[in-house]
């Protein structure tokens, strides 16, 4: 052992150990290949896995196809309830649980909108101030713009007119692809109400109709786009209601891309379409279908539901009004408070009442009850005494009192 060192001697006293150790690992792993070895009926050879593991891999397929067959059937589900939205023409058909019945077709011709409901849409700044007193403004102010896009008055240049009478003409053809230039720079026009008239709106095709929705809805601010949902939209749909008795789906989805903006759509839309003496059941229903679908902040329902207390009642505000509260929003206590006094004031209605107006008592105190004061509670039991319904009021009465309100588990309070 000359001229080898003791250091030399410990590595090489390492290297024999580990060896040793790898040996014997892969020896164990063999043994262990083995035992799991097993010939079939062809002499091939088979890898059979332990007892333990093959219930745990049989339990793990399990949970994969129970999840895999329910994520199959949301998606069937989806699509169901999207093909149900339009009829095979492209209309939009009205869901079941929100058509009306004749008899309170019938009930609601009563409660014709009145001489006063012009008056209560008259003040232009009662959306805006209601919600600045619940807390927090909502509402799109006009900003006054410091610079103008043109110096002159476009509209007394001759080229302007023919350019914009061209794309009237696209405009009433349009089905698919990118607008005009020309019409695109519009919504930043000084004039662009002017200039957009020269386009003639009322003859647009519904898929027209709903790439200016999109293109002006993200360009304007909220007065404009206000005036825009209630001079080009509102017509439109209305229109199209009157002659097919149904709406096309690309006046659809232009509402619903329009209720992106929601103080505007709820000027421009709502409060007009309630306080129009020609307004329909029909065209009520429709849009609230669309309103009860589509997600809008707790401030802007908030603030229509005390407009709608302030307008006389009529099937269009009845609608409305249900279908904001069956949303199940997180409703102040002064909106809560201004629904209670809203109701309790049917105590002296002489005319009998549609089952809607029961159902829409009956959604409400189910909803809020325990927000209720005691003396809100006597008041709203008063009145369903004296508007009695003989199936609906005995579950108001429980609903106030806090009883037999059935609770869906997948459901919380709404507070977007």
């Amino acid at each position: 052992m000359v001229g080898v060192s003791k250091k030399d001697l410990s590595k090489k006293k390492v290297d024999h150990s580990t060896k040793k150790g790898v040996k014997s690992n892969l020896k164990s792993n063999k043994d262990s290949k083995v035992k799991l070895m097993k010939k079939d009926e062809h002499g091939k050879v088979k890898l059979q896995k332990p007892l333990s593991n093959i219930s745990e891999l049989k339990k793990e397929r399990v949970e994969k196809k129970k999840n895999l067959n329910e994520k199959k059937q949301k998606i069937k589900d989806a699509v169901e309830e999207q093909v149900e939205e339009f009829d095979n023409q492209g209309f939009f058909v009205v869901p079941t649980n929100m058509q009306i019945t004749a008899e309170d077709e019938e009930i609601l011709k009563h409660f014709s909108i009145g001489a006063n409901a012009g008056s209560a849409f008259g003040d232009e700044n009662l959306f805006d101030n209601i919600v600045n007193e619940i807390g927090q403004n909502i509402s799109n102010k006009l900003e006054e713009k410091t610079q103008k896009e043109y110096a002159e008055n476009m509209l007394k240049n001759p080229k302007v007119k023919i350019v914009y009478q061209d794309i009237a003409k696209l405009m009433s053809h349009y089905r698919s692809g990118k607008l005009a230039r020309a019409f695109v720079i519009i919504p930043g026009l000084e004039q662009w109400e002017e200039v957009l008239e020269l386009t003639r709106p009322s003859e647009w095709t519904p898929q027209a109709l709903f790439a200016a929705v999109k293109l002006f809805s993200s360009s304007l601010d909220g007065h404009r786009a206000k005036v825009f949902f209630n001079k080009i939209i509102y017509p439109a749909v209305k229109a199209d209601i009157k002659k097919n008795k149904k709406l096309n789906a690309h006046y659809y989805n232009a509402l619903k891309k329009a209720l992106y903006k929601p103080a505007a759509w709820f000027k421009g839309i709502i409060f007009p379409l309630i306080t129009d003496p020609e307004t329909t059941l029909k065209e009520a229903q429709i849009i609230a279908s669309l309103l009860s679908k589509m997600t809008v902040p707790v401030m802007h329902s908030a603030a229509c539901l005390l407009r709608l207390c302030s307008m006389p009642f009529n099937g269009p505000t009845c609608i409305m009004m249900k279908t904001i509260i069956e949303k199940k929003y997180a409703l102040p206590n002064r909106v809560i408070d201004g629904l209670v006094e809203y109701l309790v004031k049917f105590v002296n209605e002489k005319n009998v009442l549609p089952v809607l107006w029961h159902q829409m008592v009956l959604s409400f105190c189910g909803q809020y009850s325990g927000h209720f004061s005691e003396l809100q509670k006597k008041a709203l039991k008063q009145l369903v005494k004296k508007c009695n319904h003989h199936i609906i009021s005995s579950e108001i009465i429980k609903a106030i009192d806090g009883e037999n309100i059935i609770i869906n588990p997948d459901s919380t309070m709404n507070m977007e």
